[in-house]
C-alpha cells in the first residue's frame, strides 16, 4: 500500500511466483463421454429436401398462411408488394388465444406456426454430448418496443434470441427483448438472470441415460484414479461465452449432472486471476503461461495467448494438454511482436495448449454455424411489420435444420450411405419442389379493347403504335395509352 492508501501493482515476477504448480492442484472433474447426435426421422426419404423441410413447416402450416394471406389480398398492386402486404400467419380469431401469458402480440400472429416449428426442432434431432448456448439476432430496423440495439454485433438492431444448438442445428430457443426481459422468466435462486436463462434452456433437454458399456469403460479407466474413485458422468457438456458464465451457475449445473465450459469475466474469480487480468502487465507475461485455481468445485483458469484468457470448466483436468498447430499472429495484433518471437520465421507452429482451450474452440460454434448457414442464403426481406421478420427467420432455420438432418442421415449416422449434397444444392432442389405447388398466374391485359399485340421481329425496331401515341401525348399533353 502507498501512503495515500492506493494498492500498488505488483511486478510480473511477483505475480508469476504466486501461480500454484499444476502438480499441487487437486480437482475432480466430471467425466464427459463423447456422444454423436442422431436424426430422429420418421419413415421418410432423407434425400428429399421438401420432405425434410415439411417436418418443420408442414403443408397445413403453409396452407394456413396461404388462406390467411388470400383473405387479406384485396388491393391489386404489384405481385411482390401485394404478397408482402397481405401475408398473414393466421386468422384474426387466433389472436384472442393466448398460449403463453408472457407472449407478445406480434408472436401470437405467428401461431400456430411458431409453436409447431419450436416443437419440431426438438422432436427430430437427438442432441449429442457437446452443445453450445449463444445469442442470436433477427435483423429488424422498424419501430418496435421489443427490439434491442447491439452496435458491436454484425446485426446492429433487431430481436434478440437465445439459442441452444449443436453443429449448426438450432435445437431450442427463447425470445428476449427490452420489455419482456429475462427477469420475467423463472429465476433460479442464487443465479443471475442469464444463469437462470441457461437453466431454462437446459431443462428442455431429454434425460440422458448412461449405457452400461460406457459406465464399465469409465470404471476401468486408470487416468487420475486417485481423484476419480467416484466418477461423476456429465449427461451433456454445455459451452457458453462470458455473457452467461459464473462460478455459481457452473456449480449448480454440476449438481444437476450437467458439465459446462466457457469463457468468463474477472468478477467473482479468485483474486490472483483478477490481478492477472486487470494488472495491465499482459504484454510482459510469457506466452502459454497457465494459472489454475479451483473454486467451489469449478476449475478457474487463466491462460496467456495474445492476451489473458479466463475460462471456467467442470469437465477438464488441470494437467490435460493437447498439441495443435497455431498460426503466427500479425504484427498489429495484441502482443503480436512478443508472440511472433516464439514462431520465428515459421508462419505456423505446433504448440502444446490446454485441452480446455481446444475443446472450447471446437464446440462453442454450434449457434455460430447456424447463423452462418442462415446468412449465406437468407430469405429475409426489409419489412416494417414487427412479426414478419420473425417469419423469415423461422423459414431460414427450418431450411438449415432440414439440411443438418439430411447431412446426418446421408453420412452413415442413421444407417444410410448416400452422398450428401451441398447446402446450396439442397436449397436449389427445395425451391424447385416448392415452386411445383404454385399455379401460373393468368395473363390479363389492362385494356383488352386495344389492338396492340407483341410481335417478334428479326431486328430491333420502334413500335409504330407506341410511337404514334407517344407523339400525340407530347402534342396534347396527356397519355392516350
Amino acid at each position: 500500500m502507498t501512503s495515500t492508501g492506493v494498492k500498488r501493482k505488483r511486478s510480473v515476477s511477483a505475480l508469476l511466483a504466486d501461480i500454484p504448480p499444476l502438480k499441487s492442484i487437486r480437482f475432480k472433474s466430471m467425466e464427459s463421454p463423447h456422444r454423436s447426435p442422431t436424426a430422429n426421422l420418421p419413415n421418410i426419404d432423407p434425400r428429399n429436401p421438401y420432405t425434410l423441410f415439411s417436418l418443420y413447416i408442414s403443408e397445413s402450416d403453409i396452407q394456413n398462411i396461404a388462406c390467411s394471406t388470400n383473405a387479406y389480398a384485396e388491393i391489386q398492386i404489384s405481385r411482390n408488394s401485394a404478397i408482402q402486404l397481405s401475408i398473414h400467419g393466421n386468422g384474426s380469431q387466433l389472436l384472442l388465444q393466448k398460449s403463453r401469458p408472457e407472449s407478445s402480440s406480434f408472436i401470437q400472429k405467428l401461431e400456430p406456426l411458431y409453436s409447431n416449428f419450436h416443437a419440431a426442432c426438438r422432436k427430430y434431432y437427438n442432441p449429442g454430448s457437446n452443445l453450445s448456448i449463444d445469442e442470436m439476432m433477427i435483423r429488424f430496423f422498424g419501430r418496435s418496443k421489443y427490439t434491442v440495439k447491439m452496435p458491436q454485433k454484425p446485426i446492429k438492431q433487431g430481436y434478440k434470441v437465445f439459442g441452444l444448438g449443436e453443429q449448426g442445428y438450432l435445437w431450442t430457443f427463447s425470445m428476449s427483448n427490452d420489455n419482456l426481459r429475462i427477469s420475467t422468466m423463472f429465476r433460479t435462486p442464487g443465479l443471475t438472470k442469464t444463469g437462470s436463462l441457461v437453466v431454462e434452456l437446459i431443462e428442455r433437454l431429454p434425460v440422458f441415460i448412461q449405457s452400461s458399456a460406457a459406465l464399465s469403460s469409465l470404471q476401468h479407466s486408470e487416468q487420475h484414479l486417485e481423484l476419480n474413485n467416484s466418477k461423476e458422468v456429465a449427461g451433456y457438456s454445455i459451452y457458453m461465452d462470458n455473457y452467461f458464465t459464473s462460478v455459481a451457475l457452473f456449480h449448480y449445473l454440476r449438481k444437476q449432472g450437467i458439465g459446462a465450459c466457457g469463457t468468463t469475466r474477472p468478477a467473482n474469480l479468485p483474486p490472483l486471476l483478477q490481478e492477472l487480468k486487470n494488472s495491465g502487465l499482459s504484454a510482459h507475461i510469457p506466452f502459454n503461461t497457465l494459472c489454475i485455481i479451483p473454486q467451489n468445485e469449478v476449475l478457474c483458469l487463466g491462460w496467456k495467448d495474445n492476451n489473458i484468457v479466463l475460462l471456467l470448466s467442470t469437465i477438464h483436468m488441470p494437467d490435460s494438454f493437447v498439441e495443435r498447430v497455431r498460426k503466427r499472429p500479425g504484427l498489429n495484433s495484441t502482443n503480436g511482436p512478443q508472440i511472433r518471437r516464439i514462431f520465428g520465421d515459421n508462419w505456423q507452429k505446433a504448440v502444446e495448449i490446454p485441452t480446455i482451450i481446444d475443446d472450447y474452440n471446437h464446440n462453442m460454434n454450434g449457434i455460430d454455424l447456424a447463423n452462418q448457414y442462415r446468412a449465406s442464403y437468407e430469405t429475409h426481406m426489409p419489412t416494417n411489420r414487427t412479426w414478419l421478420t420473425i417469419l423469415y427467420w423461422i423459414i431460414d432455420h427450418a431450411i438449415v435444420n432440414a439440411y443438418i438432418l439430411h447431412r446426418l442421415a446421408t453420412t452413415g449416422t442413421t444407417g444410410t450411405t448416400d452422398t450428401t449434397i451441398s447446402h446450396v444444392e439442397f436449397r436449389r432442389q427445395l425451391y424447385i419442389q416448392l415452386l411445383e405447388f404454385s399455379n401460373p398466374l393468368p395473363t390479363t391485359r389492362s385494356n383488352p379493347d386495344l389492338n396492340h399485340q407483341r410481335i417478334s421481329l428479326p431486328s430491333s425496331q420502334t413500335c409504330a403504335w407506341y410511337y404514334i401515341n407517344y407523339t400525340k401525348t407530347r402534342q396534347y399533353g396527356r397519355s392516350l395509352i
